[in-house]
């Protein structure tokens, strides 16, 4: 999760220091996982918040995950 945040805040053209807003969505079976991981996962992306979002659209990626980043 912490890789598929830094690369797509690299890919929206944020800077590495930037404080970013983090929505998520993930298959049922990861969900909790990573609500159990998200303080820590917060503090390595610098994310003010970090919530699950249903509306944010799973990618096509190695676990299904859709991150949406916002300033």
């Amino acid at each position: 999760m912490i890789r598929l945040i830094q690369e797509r805040r690299k890919s929206d053209g944020f800077e590495i220091s930037d404080r970013i807003h983090v929505r998520w969505n993930a298959p049922a079976e990861l969900q909790e996982t990573i609500r159990s991981a998200a303080a820590h996962i917060s503090d390595e992306v610098l994310a003010i918040s970090f919530e699950y979002d249903i509306t944010v659209a799973q990618e096509d990626n190695e676990f299904s995950v859709g991150v949406s980043l916002k300033k």
